[in-house]
């Protein structure tokens, strides 16, 4: 029986609500959020398109450096390789890995708090 009220009453004022006349600051407040709205999806929207541009144009040199940058690091993993296959630079790779584990093993221990 409550509800059957409530919603006639909804119905009611939603009726009388529509003749209303509109507030003027009311009305001049939803204009402005409007077109603040808009300007801010007009500007996202040019956002992402001056952003795209720029990927577009710039892409023949990210293309350019990306091969610049893969050539350099072919170049040091074969200085890297060079010295790893002479028996100096072998020596010196397993005291390197030693160390680090040594020094893993001894951080790993004294972070691990004693059971007890």
């Amino acid at each position: 029986m409550q509800d059957e009220l409530d919603k006639n009453l909804q119905s009611l004022f939603e009726e009388r609500s529509g003749n209303l006349p509109e507030e003027p600051f009311l009305g001049n407040t939803l204009r402005l959020i409007e077109k603040r709205q808009s300007r801010r999806v007009f500007m996202q929207r040019l956002n992402y398109a001056l952003g795209l541009a720029c990927c577009a144009l710039l892409s023949p040199l990210l293309i350019n450096g990306s091969m610049v940058l893969s050539g350099g690091l072919n170049a040091l993993l074969g200085a890297i390789n060079g010295f790893v296959n002479a028996p100096m630079g072998m020596t010196s790779a397993a005291l390197c890995a030693l160390v680090i584990l040594f020094f893993k093993q001894r951080k790993f221990s004294v972070s691990m708090p004693l059971k007890g």
